[in-house]
């Protein structure tokens, strides 16, 4: 019977065949586990949407405690049907980039759709979001000024510092083209691509770490679809921007 060394041990075949078949038997239980665990958790997203649509029904029917506006009635609806889409979309096989293409298509749509639910309930594009207004005003007015005048005339309004960086990215909208519209979709779109990327990076940040593929995956996917970071960027804050640049760091 042949033995290998292996530093001060000496593992006979028969030793080094076993530890192989036992590793394998861990492998195999560990794979069983992840796509059992994958599968509940897809359930679980679904029951959680058919529950959430119930209960949506029986509070119309009986009635609220208190007024609810209707342009959060129709962001309540959207949410329901995205949650829906996001539960298909995890419990399918589709390449990760192509997932969160699809991901963010439709949070931009539904971030825009809610700025459409904000004036027709007498709001304006960012809804009772009132640093956003900052933000576009400030940079609306400077827009004509070089870029350390900006700064200084922003410092002299008496803004933090730890705005200046949206602050900067509003001017650099404005120095393109100063109308309110183009400034507030425009900073959409740059939420939405560097919400594409912050995702895909937190999915590679995943893999780094040594965590499974459909864990990976997964945390990619709630990131991208997280209803909080839909109704920042409707209401142009500036969260999704900057914690997708954290993100690109860290990886």
């Amino acid at each position: 019977m042949r033995r290998r060394c292996k530093g001060n041990r000496i593992i006979s075949n028969n030793n080094l065949f076993g530890m192989i078949k036992v590793q394998m038997s861990i492998m195999n239980g560990n794979a069983g586990l992840a796509i059992g665990a994958r599968y509940a958790i897809t359930r679980f997203m679904i029951y959680a949407v058919v529950v959430f649509v119930l209960m949506a029904i029986i509070f119309k029917m009986v009635g609220y405690k208190e007024y609810i506006p209707r342009y959060m009635e129709l962001v309540r609806a959207l949410f329901i049907v995205y949650g829906f889409v996001v539960a298909l979309c995890v419990s399918i096989h589709v390449k990760l980039r192509v997932q969160l293409i699809i991901h963010c298509i439709l949070v931009f749509s539904l971030s825009a759709v809610i700025r459409l639910a904000y004036s027709l309930h007498g709001l304006d594009i960012f809804g009772p979001s009132y640093d956003s207004y900052a933000y576009l005003h400030v940079a609306e007015r400077f827009s004509t000024y070089g870029w350390g005048e900006y700064l200084d005339a922003v410092g002299r309004l008496g803004y933090n510092r730890d705005d200046l960086g949206f602050f900067s990215l509003t001017y650099l909208f404005a120095r393109v083209y100063n109308s309110e519209v183009f400034i507030a979709y425009g900073m959409l779109v740059l939420n939405v691509v560097l919400l594409y990327f912050s995702s895909y990076y937190l999915y590679r940040l995943a893999k780094l770490l040594d965590i499974e593929e459909w864990i990976a995956r997964l945390v990619a996917v709630i990131w991208c679809t997280f209803p909080f970071l839909t109704m920042t960027m409707a209401s142009g804050l500036k969260e999704v921007v900057f914690c997708s640049l954290i993100v690109i760091a860290i990886y």
